[in-house]
């Protein structure tokens, strides 16, 4: 489906709701705000992080027991998503345990949807992610702290499912920025009209037409 299309599919959706109400506009999290989970690269999970990443790696392998969870390089003193990962689960804890250590708060303003969320959420949106089945809860709560703490939402504006195809439920009359494909197939087909997103820009210029931002 061409840019042109997509537009005129979602006028159609939203003349449907004049006389009810306007299409919920549910957003993707990994892909189109954040990194994607499957990006090896550094997570953007919290904006608190331990100062001294090693004497943290050290402690999860010490009194943790848990070199498991730090993967192959153990306490190498980067942060990358298996530390992000350790620093959810036992973040609390080691605050507590060495309240010596001082942590910082990292400037996530430029994550990589930030232009695109300056505009959206004007339009009063609907976060919508899946958080798979392999360590769902800490993907849950790595999301929740993304959507709170950067996204300023709160928890009811949040909804997840288990795999992205399951956001069609959610579909009928309403609006999808994802940028999966399959995910966007299974949303149309359930009576939405999804936005597959590729780039920022391109995304908003789709949303301007729609909703008269800017004008």
């Amino acid at each position: 489906m061409n840019l042109q299309e997509q537009i005129t599919r979602i006028k159609q959706v939203m003349r449907l709701n004049e006389d009810t109400q306007q299409p919920t506009i549910y957003v993707d999290m990994g892909g189109v705000l954040f990194p994607s989970s499957a990006n090896d690269e550094v997570q953007q999970g919290t904006t608190e992080r331990p100062k001294d990443i090693r004497a943290f790696q050290t402690w999860v392998i010490d009194k943790k027991n848990n070199n498991q969870i730090l993967g192959k390089y153990g306490a190498d003193g980067k942060w990358g998503r298996n530390t992000s990962n350790a620093w959810l689960k036992y973040g609390e804890e080691y605050k507590t345990e060495v309240p010596q250590e001082p942590t910082q708060n990292v400037n996530l303003s430029k994550f990589i949807g930030s232009t695109l969320w300056q505009v959206i959420s004007r339009l009063n949106p609907m976060i919508l992610t899946s958080i798979g089945t392999s360590n769902p809860q800490e993907k849950k709560k790595r999301k929740l702290t993304q959507a709170k703490e950067i996204l300023n939402l709160p928890v009811d504006k949040i909804k997840f499912v288990t795999h992205g195809v399951d956001k069609a439920q959610y579909a009928k009359n309403n609006i999808l920025i994802d940028d999966s494909p399959k995910n966007i197939k299974a949303w149309n087909n359930a009576g939405g009209t999804g936005i597959l997103h590729t780039n920022n820009q391109k995304t908003i210029e789709t949303l301007k037409s729609l909703t008269g931002l800017n004008r």
